[in-house]
């Protein structure tokens, strides 16, 4: 296994070497056609005097103790969701009516054993890591009674539990849960349909962690206005972590059109909390940046880098421009893009923004892709075009086996933000054609997903 990655990883870099050889001669023929850097006043006012650059005054919070109200955990399937769960076919045994014939089968007995209701409960007892599997498929009479209970080993599949909350609803809850927490990066998925004031917990903690935000984001905005009910109580707390969360949460929720259901949710606290979340999804843009503005790194030459042109006018930005549309980017992460990068975007030419953020990438790339600038492979899903999505698609179904897994899985997520009708073909190739399963299944997963999560 070891000779063979590192064949794979010879194999990929002659071709990068190959395909970078080729771009440093292009860029030796394009440095001899710069065109002119724009007038001030071509450009946009973010960039004139960007945000970080001016003096910042921060108000005193306002803190509201003891609002939070325990909600229990519901259910709420979307229309026809709950019968697709209950039929959910695992690879295994199949999704029919013939599922537990053909387990029992597979493991010797017959449906009527009467050791398996003692054989379920060993498993229990055991923490098994195939009792999900059995849960699934298992007759009812089997199934209920250990489902308060049931907590089973590490699973390698969510799916189980999928058709368990179908076919079993709050009953399954704590199970499902318990399967959840396990690996919230694969596995959050399935509490999509639950809400409640310890879900709402849970989200909040996992929207933070590269694996499982995405599937957090959509939980939030699946269940907004239950959501806020729990956020706006956190976002009045005493100064700290939870109320920072908190509010990031509800400004993303207000600016993805979701400020209706927090207002309703803000006005069940009264009118002194309803005013102060209001004004904190109002409040003045500088107090939102960090409080430490990042510096790019020493190996970051953006004099070498591809021009930025202008969309309206034959120029392109000054190098100190660029330095400011740079640091916009390092300020952006994966759902919290940095507010005014979307008006750089606008106002340059698609083509030359996305020649750039490829040129950024492979600066990344060579620097050995240091984790601590991972925002530069961000930063190519916000600039990227079809050429970006083309030329990244190989890359990808070959980093796994090259050992790295989770830069693919970063892959996917730049195709998906880009999320261009050929990006998402290249998703649907890697989806077909990729020689590893996890990644398969990934891409198949950001296809099914909202193209909103940039």
């Amino acid at each position: 296994m070891r000779y063979r990655r590192l064949s794979v990883a010879i194999a990929i870099f002659a071709s990068t070497l190959e395909m970078r050889l080729e771009e440093m001669l292009e860029q030796q023929n394009s440095l001899a056609t710069r065109i002119p850097d724009a007038d001030s006043t071509d450009l946009p006012s973010v960039l004139i005097e960007p945000l970080w650059t001016q003096p910042r005054r921060r108000p005193r919070p306002v803190v509201i103790a003891d609002m939070a109200v325990e909600r229990p955990i519901e259910i709420h399937w979307a229309p026809g969701e709950q019968e697709a769960w209950a039929q959910v076919v695992l690879w295994t045994w199949g999704g029919d009516a013939d599922a537990w014939y053909t387990f029992t089968k597979w493991e010797g007995t017959t449906i009527d054993d009467p050791t398996w209701p003692a054989r379920i409960a060993q498993m229990v007892a055991q923490r098994s890591p195939g009792l999900g599997n059995v849960l699934a498929v298992a007759p009812e009479e089997l199934v209920r009674p250990h489902l308060s209970t049931a907590r089973p080993g590490y699973m390698s599949s969510a799916e189980p539990a999928r058709r368990i909350l179908g076919l079993y609803g709050l009953a399954a809850t704590d199970f499902v849960i318990a399967v959840a927490a396990q690996n919230p990066g694969f596995f959050a998925y399935v509490l999509a349909p639950l809400e409640g004031t310890s879900i709402t917990a849970l989200m909040l903690d996992w929207v933070n962690y590269k694996r499982s935000r995405e599937s957090a984001l959509a939980w939030f905005r699946r269940h907004p206005g239950a959501a806020a009910l729990d956020l706006v109580p956190l976002a009045l707390s005493a100064p700290g972590k939870q109320r920072r969360r908190a509010e990031t949460l509800l400004r993303l929720l207000s600016e993805d059109g979701y400020g209706k259901e927090i207002d309703t949710a803000a006005a069940t606290f009264g009118e002194v909390a309803a005013a102060a979340i209001s004004a904190a999804l109002s409040d003045d843009p500088l107090l939102r940046l960090p409080a430490r503005i990042p510096a790019l790194p020493k190996w970051l030459n953006l004099a070498v880098l591809p021009q930025i042109r202008l969309r309206h006018i034959d120029r392109a930005l000054p190098l100190a421009a660029v330095a400011d549309f740079v640091t916009m980017l390092a300020m952006s992460s994966p759902g919290n893009v940095y507010p005014d990068v979307r008006v750089v975007t606008e106002a340059i030419d698609r083509t030359s923004g996305a020649q750039f953020g490829w040129a950024l990438f492979e600066l990344w790339e060579s620097a050995g892709h240091p984790a601590k600038h991972a925002w530069i492979f961000h930063a190519l899903g916000l600039l990227g075009d079809d050429t970006v999505a083309e030329q990244l698609r190989p890359m990808i179904q070959a980093w796994p086996t090259a050992g790295a897994s989770t830069r693919a899985a970063d892959g996917l997520a730049v195709l998906a933000m880009i999320g261009s009708d050929v990006a998402l073909d290249q998703l649907r190739i890697i989806a077909g054609e990729s020689k590893s399963g996890p990644l398969r299944r990934r891409a198949t997963a950001k296809l099914r997903a909202p193209q909103a999560d940039h």
